[in-house]
């Protein structure tokens, strides 16, 4: 007996209790197909034509795949992912420019670099309870030859480019030192 249709609904009215299909029912169109599937794969007839063309290689690529993963399992993916190749390659880089520099350039971005920090410091305390980022010594504030005095081996150029660089950026731009 077929199913008769409902009548239609007319837009925007609420949904009538109980029409629908149930929680955990399965779709019509699925439950078909899979009464069909499991017909087909009982069917002696089907299984020998399955077995002939699988061995002949006569399937879809995407067929014969599926029985491999059936049979014996789908494999593993494995995906490994470092972000310390870019890291590495940048700081390298970084290096090999800062040996480029002769002492009084380094000793120019070392006073910028300082220059920039002093800035964020009076920026991040504006409290008249905390002292300023002038009236703080910061580990910063020694020179290039300082640093070489206080190692004794006179090569300050290695020294700075073995530590981080701090581009020079204007922490507030559009607005001067003067104001």
């Amino acid at each position: 007996m077929p199913r008769r249709l409902p009548p239609p609904h007319p837009r925007g009215a609420p949904r009538t209790p109980g029409s629908g299909r149930r929680k955990g029912t399965a779709n019509r169109t699925t439950v078909e197909l899979r009464m069909l599937m499991g017909a087909m794969a009982g069917d002696i007839d089907y299984q020998r034509k399955l077995r002939s063309d699988f061995s002949r290689r006569r399937l879809h690529p995407s067929t014969e795949l599926r029985v491999w993963e059936y049979a014996i399992g789908k494999p593993k993916e494995q995906i490994e992912m470092s972000a310390n190749v870019t890291m590495n390659e940048r700081l390298a880089i970084e290096r090999d420019m800062l040996r480029r520099l002769d002492l009084k350039q380094l000793e120019a971005l070392a006073a910028e670099s300082q220059a920039m920090i002093d800035r964020a410091f009076a920026a991040a305390r504006p409290d008249a309870g905390i002292p300023d980022s002038s009236d703080v010594s910061s580990p910063l504030t020694m020179s290039p030859r300082e640093i070489a005095s206080a190692n004794n081996d006179g090569n300050a150029l290695d020294e700075l480019a073995s530590a981080p660089s701090n581009p020079p950026v204007d922490a507030e731009p559009g607005r001067s030192e003067n104001q």
